[in-house]
């Protein structure tokens, strides 16, 4: 993501500039919580004393938390030096995690690391005989095993979670098939801070589609600018992966462009392209149908490993949209949620791609009491919001061929 600092401090100065548009009053969730993303993790810039891995200083060595799930940093070759160098990345009893040198960096401004399994980087640079480069450690993720403090509000039943691991003995096969394409999305909300992390899903051949909601940008006094919601340095700020699992594989992405985008829908369709190998996307066939009488969710509860919550009930099938523009676009379920839920797929009995959740139990405003009901928007209704954008300037990035795409996969 070139430039991605010094862009993502541009288009926030922007947004305060504009100040967009207010935020619509909505319910308040249940039991506290304040987002249905979690904030997950730390995504922090380098200290300027310890950012430099050059002929000066050729060994660093980077440490995390102990309960680090993984460590990987974003690199910037600053000085190019000759054409021999290697640079080395270890673990501290010093195995090999990585290699680069300068054909790495031929083609990219800044490269990150792979994900690595421990809480130590040590950073080896040998120039080789030649000219050392100045390479700098510009970012470095950090990633826990788990959250801590989750206030579970979108539960039918207090204290039991209604959904099993995708990969429980009791889930069948086919069905663990479902959350191939289900990606654990992080997107970079504020420079040096947690991520916060929602759901998705990844379509061929190179989209991804969450909430709207999931991409936020604020102004100084930590205000949500809606206008704002997705600009470019979101995007650039925006990683998913697809093997968030007991998996030795990693399967990541970034976001390349938004392409279309609708607070009233909750959604946003993403452009994405691999980090490494293995970026293959599979297909998915989609139902532009509202009439399945269950649904299942395959999701990151609180930035979990994929769950799969099956055969929930659909109490209301016909509700207006979130700030009312769109009759008969919102569904509720009886599928437990929860915060980093958002912008999961929802599946039929023959698992087709129906919804995508969207919201967890509120405070109805009328009664005051835990209306106890997720909600979601039928896919129907933003594939017609995509194809009409087409033909307005609300998304200039979107092209007939990704309209086409989409419709494509309706059926298949």
């Amino acid at each position: 993501m070139p430039g991605a600092v010094s862009r993502f401090r541009s288009a926030v100065l922007s947004a305060l500039l504009t100040a967009a548009l207010a935020v619509p009053a909505h319910a308040v969730p249940c039991g506290g919580n304040s987002a249905e993303r979690t904030v997950f993790g730390k995504w922090q810039t380098v200290p300027t004393s310890v950012r430099d891995i050059s002929a000066a200083r050729p060994h660093l060595e980077r440490s995390a938390p102990t309960r680090t799930r993984y460590f990987r940093v974003l690199m910037k070759l600053q000085e190019p030096g000759g054409d021999r160098w290697q640079l080395v990345i270890r673990d501290v009893n010093q195995h090999v995690l990585e290699v680069f040198g300068p054909e790495d960096f031929a083609n990219r401004e800044v490269i990150l690391s792979g994900r690595h399994a421990t809480n130590i980087l040590v950073f080896d640079l040998n120039s080789g005989g030649g000219e050392a480069p100045l390479i700098r450690l510009r970012q470095e993720i950090l990633m826990p095993d788990a959250v801590d403090g989750i206030s579970y509000y979108s539960r039918q039943v207090e204290g039991i979670d209604n959904w099993k691991a995708l990969f429980d003995p009791t889930v069948p096969f086919m069905r663990r098939h479902w959350g191939d394409n289900v990606a654990f999305v992080m997107v970079g909300i504020h420079e040096g801070s947690a991520p916060a992390t929602c759901s998705g899903i990844v379509l061929p051949p190179h989209y991804l589609l969450t909430n709207w909601h999931c991409g936020p940008a604020f102004n100084g006094q930590n205000e949500e600018i809606p206008g704002a919601f997705w600009s470019p340095p979101i995007c650039e700020r925006t990683q998913l992966d697809l093997s968030w699992d007991d998996d030795t594989i990693s399967r990541e992405f970034g976001c390349e462009r938004v392409l279309a985008t609708s607070q009233d829908l909750d959604y946003a369709l993403l452009r994405i392209r691999p980090l490494e190998g293995s970026a293959s996307i599979g297909p998915v066939s989609i139902a532009a149908s509202t009439d399945t009488p269950t649904l299942a969710m395959v999701h990151h509860p609180a930035a979990a490993k994929k769950v799969i919550s099956g055969d929930c009930a659909i109490p209301d099938r016909a509700l207006p949209s979130w700030l009312g523009k769109v009759e008969g676009a919102t569904l509720t379920h009886q599928c437990d949620s929860e915060g980093g839920s958002s912008g999961a797929p929802m599946f039929d009995r023959k698992g087709k791609l129906v919804a995508l959740h969207h919201l967890g139990f509120e405070i109805d405003p009328l009664t005051g009491q835990c209306d106890r009901k997720n909600k979601a928007i039928w896919m129907k209704f933003i594939l017609e919001d995509i194809e009409r954008k087409l033909s307005t300037t609300e998304a200039p990035n979107l092209q007939q061929g990704d309209v086409d795409m989409l419709k494509w996969l309706v059926g298949n």
